[in-house]
């Protein structure tokens, strides 16, 4: 029962990392669009984005495997 509630906790978490990385990129295009980001900067913004959402989604697959493994122990 728990190890369901961390895993849909970490999904959660998953599916708020995706909002605000459009959200996010949503901005970005929009300084591409308007001249104050040229378009090798917009990519390479994007790229570093994308980097950090999947530290974040490794971070939080990492968190909720420890959490399954420790309530399995109980």
């Amino acid at each position: 029962e728990y190890s369901k509630l961390a895993r849909t906790k970490g999904e959660e978490s998953k599916i708020s990392i995706r909002q605000i990385r459009a959200d996010e990129k949503g901005k970005i295009e929009q300084l591409k669009e308007s001249g104050d980001l040229g378009e090798d900067q917009m990519h390479s913004t994007l790229e570093k984005l994308q980097e950090l959402v999947d530290k974040s989604n490794a971070q939080i697959d990492e968190l909720v495997k420890a959490k399954e493994e420790e309530l399995h122990q109980l």
